[in-house]
């Protein structure tokens, strides 16, 4: 696992998830943009699986201040089910 903070004012350039992971967001608001153009915000308590580790990838931005995150990769056969 790995603990993130990003700063306030970030809006970072198209990238990749560096693997598949979940994103916890611990503090703050962060809004995310894919490709396809959908647009959604996670905030506190909220946790999301980037999905796009290939390809164009997402844009991410931290909205109204500092947001803290976790980290927490998947093993590659890892599944919900």
């Amino acid at each position: 696992m790995q603990f993130v903070e990003l700063p306030a004012g970030l809006d970072q350039d198209w990238h990749n998830a560096p693997a598949r992971q979940i994103v916890v967001v611990l503090a703050g608001v962060i809004e995310v943009e894919t490709t396809d153009g959908a647009c959604r915000q996670w905030q506190a308590g909220e946790a999301f699986l980037p999905a796009d580790t290939t390809g164009r990838g997402h844009r991410t931005r931290t909205v109204g201040g500092a947001v803290r995150l976790l980290f927490a990769p998947l093993d590659d056969g890892f599944s919900f089910d």
